[in-house]
């Protein structure tokens, strides 16, 4: 994977043209005071997980999505308790003794918080599609402010 991400001072740094990067998943998140950052540019797995998901999720918002670029970008910590998110890819063989009937698409999740999000940042509701069975409403990952600069995007941290 090719990393896409500079951190220079305030602000992380996107050069332009990542849409051309053969990048599908940022394997160690950038760690921003006690956040991680997630930058994904799906595959094609990914993107079937998400469109599948639209009906599966409290609010289908895909803020996080920028278009241009092909990207989706949001601080990977849970909106329940703050707890850093792990990824756990589709079909991810289950811990026993949990829901046997879980068709879990990949995402992310935490056993602190125990909130499934899919690929957009989106937390989860249908009980069968979560990582464990727990489906409260919780608002979908929040997304950074990210402006144009130049040739680059900008990504503010405050």
């Amino acid at each position: 994977h090719k990393c896409f991400i500079s951190w220079s001072g305030e602000a992380l740094t996107l050069p332009a043209g990542l849409s051309s990067t053969n990048c599908t998943y940022y394997p160690k998140p950038p760690n921003i005071s006690g956040h991680q950052l997630f930058v994904l540019k799906p595959d094609n797995e990914q993107w079937d997980s998400i469109k599948y998901l639209n009906k599966h999720v409290w609010n289908k918002s895909n803020d996080s999505y920028i278009e241009a670029l092909g990207l989706f970008i949001y601080w990977g910590h849970s909106t329940k308790f703050g707890s850093p998110l792990e990824h756990h890819p589709k079909n991810e063989t289950i811990p026993p003794g949990w829901w046997d009937d879980r068709k879990w698409m990949g995402g992310y999740w935490h056993p602190w918080d125990e909130i499934s999000y899919d690929y957009a940042g989106r937390a989860i509701k249908t009980r069968i599609h979560t990582y464990n069975g727990y489906n409260a409403d919780y608002p979908n990952l929040q997304v950074p402010k990210i402006r144009p600069s130049g040739t680059s995007l900008v990504i503010s941290l405050l």
